[in-house]
């Protein structure tokens, strides 16, 4: 008889339908500084991968004591440091932050929610921002001013000391170097800030201009240690991935309660046009196998074009072209019976000038010809530099 009552409950609810609470989508809370669901920040690594599963990868982080566990769940990473969690993301449309932020968001709405927070950073690189709150313990990254990702870490302690900058502050406040660098397709700006004043929670703005003076990167970060009191320094470094060439950098010290205040601004220009050597042969060169004209053969011309602001010298480039074809055999066996080739060749592409923004036709200097011809189809084609140095337009 025990069993009758369960399973009169159990009728009665199967007759009364569904329950509209179960079947709408769980949320997936966000909690800034804590965690994201049931993962916290500070939580054992066996704890939390017992919690959300195997992985479907893993990779080392940015740091070499880092691993990052990657999931196709709610969750989107996991990273851990010395046996722990140290940052939970999300790409999921149904995880919110306590201040109604989720995916899809804009950056005015993020930018609404935290208007309040006691700090932020903002880093652009091309179409991703990153938006970051050290304070609060919560990261925004959008991409076409949308949020795609929401990351939680355990947020800096807020200084005890800070107050708006008193009157003259911007003369105590000093940069003591300043130097940028090009690694390959990333720009390095590093530096040192001297505070000869009251003690001051600092952060510096990058700003990367191109040879026409618009924005080709920006981005923000605070200086370490921070705050820093009367008579001592902090340091810097900001890493931004370029897709166009640095002609100028400016850096502007500002106070963390004060982002539009500037404290203390410089600048330099960027003059090794080699450094951009990488940048230019690797994103900004294009290589394109040219089809049949009357004057030419399909696949016997390449266009190259530089769409950078300098001059490429000593162009070299291999290239594998590939292209399938039907061709009826020419001989006495009748009838001809059509037969369908796949046409590889392979050659290379000289250019010894390349002026900035400029086109040019070269004829490739095939190893071999195959039995495509004509115009047919285009052909598909892969290529790489072999050589070739990057200069000022002179």
């Amino acid at each position: 008889m025990r069993l009758a009552v369960p399973l009169l409950a159990a009728a009665l609810l199967a007759a009364a339908g569904p329950s509209p609470v179960l079947s709408a989508p769980i949320p997936c809370l966000v909690a800034e500084g804590v965690g994201i669901g049931t993962i916290r920040i500070g939580m054992p690594t066996a704890e939390a991968l017992r919690l959300t599963g195997s992985p479907a990868g893993r990779v080392i982080g940015v740091r070499a004591a880092e691993t990052v566990y990657l999931f196709t769940t709610t969750l989107a990473q996991i990273t851990t440091e010395s046996g722990q969690v140290s940052r939970v993301a999300t790409r999921h449309p149904t995880c919110v932050t306590s201040q109604g932020v989720r995916v899809g968001d804009s950056e005015a709405r993020v930018r609404l929610a935290y208007e309040r927070a006691p700090g932020s950073l903002r880093g652009r690189a091309g179409a991703v921002v990153r938006y970051v709150f050290p304070f609060t313990g919560v990261e925004f990254v959008l991409t076409d001013g949308r949020v795609t990702l929401i990351e939680v870490f355990r947020p800096d302690a807020v200084p005890a000391r800070v107050a708006p900058p008193p009157p003259g502050t911007e003369s105590a406040v000093a940069f003591r170097s300043l130097s940028g660098r090009v690694e390959g397709t990333t720009f390095v700006v590093v530096g040192s800030v001297s505070n000869a004043g009251p003690p001051l929670a600092l952060f510096v703005q990058v700003v990367l201009l191109g040879p026409d003076g618009g924005r080709v990167g920006e981005g923000t970060t605070t200086l370490v240690p921070n705050p820093i009191g009367g008579g001592r320094a902090g340091s810097f470094e900001v890493r931004l991935t370029i897709d166009d060439v640095v002609a100028r950098f400016i850096v502007t010290v500002r106070p963390m309660n004060r982002p539009t205040v500037a404290l203390a601004e410089a600048a330099q220009d960027v003059k090794d046009a080699g450094a951009f050597t990488t940048l230019v042969l690797e994103r900004l060169l294009e290589v394109t196998v040219l089809g049949a004209t009357a004057e030419r053969g399909s696949g016997t011309f390449a266009a190259v074009t530089n769409r950078s602001s300098l001059k490429i010298t000593g162009l070299v480039v291999e290239i594998e072209m590939r292209r399938t074809c039907t061709v009826t055999p020419v001989g006495s066996t009748f009838p001809q019976v059509p037969r369908t080739f796949t046409d590889v060749r392979k050659g290379t592409v000289r250019v010894g000038e390349l002026a900035p923004n400029a086109r040019v036709e070269v004829a490739i200097d095939l190893a071999a010809t195959g039995p495509c011809l004509g115009a047919g189809a285009e052909w598909q084609a892969t290529w790489k530099v072999l050589s070739g140095k990057v200069e000022e337009a002179r």
